[in-house]
């Protein structure tokens, strides 16, 4: 470095304070995300930064920014259920249009109709076992199955033994 340079550095390093000069000293066992904290955190206790948050439209965001949290949260909280899906048939043929089926947790009931195609769909809120219950011919048909909180399948063949059904899984 030549004598000028020198001179220059120094009448900068006497206009810096003391934390200046020597904030690019770190410790060796401080990680570089403690070093970004460090700087995070002296952003957000400075004066100029809590006067961006005063300003009115921060304070708007602010607010709207909480409001889509809060939608956010309800929302998946709602997502959680585990669904029960599959088929029912009465032998090789499909159950009539509209046959009711019931799923009893131990907190609730859920109820669905099949379609045309003997499918149905059920959103189960809790997870555990269920009582799998399907009304057909004024007969109420159980069995038990396991909710997930992952959507499962269950296909259903109703057999006839005398006057009696009974659910088997396909």
């Amino acid at each position: 470095m030549r004598l000028g340079d020198l001179r220059r550095q120094r009448d900068q390093d006497e206009k810096r304070t003391a934390s200046e000069k020597h904030a690019h000293i770190v410790p060796a066992n401080v990680s570089l995300r403690n070093r970004t904290l460090g700087a995070f955190t002296d952003r957000l206790l400075s004066t100029k930064f809590r006067t961006d948050i005063s300003s009115r439209h921060t304070q708007n965001l602010m607010k709207t920014f909480r409001f889509v949290l809060l939608a956010l949260t309800l929302f998946t909280a709602s997502s959680f259920a585990g669904e029960i899906y599959g088929t029912i048939k009465e032998g090789k043929n499909l159950v009539p249009t509209g046959t009711t089926l019931e799923i009893k947790s131990s907190a609730k009931t859920y109820s669905a109709v099949a379609d045309e195609f003997g499918n149905y769909r059920v959103a189960v809120a809790e997870t555990g076992k269920c009582e799998f219950t399907v009304h057909l011919k004024d007969q109420s048909i159980t069995a038990e199955i396991q909710s997930y909180w992952n959507p499962s399948r269950f296909d259903w063949v109703l057999e006839k033994s005398g006057d009696k059904y009974s659910l088997k899984r396909q």
